[in-house]
């Protein structure tokens, strides 16, 4: 097991912390999005389907894959583990009857193009009809009485994401490696995502809406799109230095958002 997945801080920390059952660790920042919405239109205007959606979460995930790979991980009987590959669940809106999530695979290796077209792709079929098995689980659950409910909950988690075996349609890495939900459109700039223990991933982002701030460039007061980006973090995985090599990459990522349209050679 490679050092730079497997490290003796984290070690301590899977014995130190439970998993979590609610948020631990939180993080917010406000970014200039201005020139990424810029582009975003010029790409829209010659066809492409972005939204601010498809540009933060390939932000995310291509800084995991070539930033911070080792946040791409999962911890399994106190031992982290690398994923295979970067995915990222989003939840959507089913036009009010009820929240549904898609999820996108091998974002390592999709440029923002691709994941916008496959993300389209999937949203538009789930809000036809739902074939999630994140939320058909979640509905078998819901049908059983208290507290078996509780018990079938705790060892169907245990069984998945500690000791890495499906059951029925429930799958380890089946939330992926990030989740990324959009607060804006219901108005909110700010919101922290809870930590689902049913899931095990390491982070969850919260985009809030977007709007026009004053921010001093150049020591000029400019008007300025900015985005607020909130993030609950298992700091069993995550601390301070892996939070800031995260946020690096994103930063320079949206600041220069054609760079998610070429993928690295190596």
């Amino acid at each position: 097991m490679s050092d730079l997945f497997d490290t003796p801080w984290r070690r301590m920390a899977a014995a130190i912390f439970e998993r979590p059952r609610d948020g631990r660790v939180f993080g917010m920042m406000d970014i200039d999005v201005t020139d990424a919405m810029a582009w975003m239109r010029e790409r829209n205007a010659a066809g492409a389907r972005l939204t601010p959606t498809h540009l933060v979460t390939t932000a995310f995930a291509h800084a995991i894959a070539f930033d911070c790979p080792q946040l791409n991980c999962v911890i399994r009987f106190g031992r982290v583990y690398p994923r295979e590959d970067v995915g990222c669940r989003l939840p959507i809106d089913r036009d009010g009857q009820d929240l549904g999530s898609v999820l996108i695979r091998q974002l390592e290796g999709k440029t923002i193009t691709q994941v916008a077209e496959e993300m389209n792709e999937k949203v538009e079929v789930a809000r036809v009809r739902n074939e999630d098995p994140a939320m058909e689980n979640r509905n078998g659950l819901a049908s059983l009485p208290w507290p078996l409910r509780k018990w079938v909950y705790d060892a169907v988690r245990w069984l998945v994401h500690e000791v890495g075996v499906p059951v029925g349609s429930f799958r380890p890495g089946m939330f992926g490696s990030f989740m990324v939900t959009n607060v804006g459109p219901l108005g909110l700039t700010v919101g922290y995502p809870a930590l689902m223990p049913a899931s095990d991933v390491p982070f969850v982002v919260a985009m809030g809406k977007i709007t026009r701030k004053p921010m001093a460039i150049d020591e000029q007061v400019v008007i300025r799109d900015v985005i607020p980006i909130c993030a609950t973090f298992d700091h069993r995985v995550i601390d301070g230095s892996g939070v800031a090599k995260l946020a690096k990459g994103v930063l320079r990522r949206l600041a220069n958002p054609s760079m998610m349209d070429v993928l690295p050679t190596s």
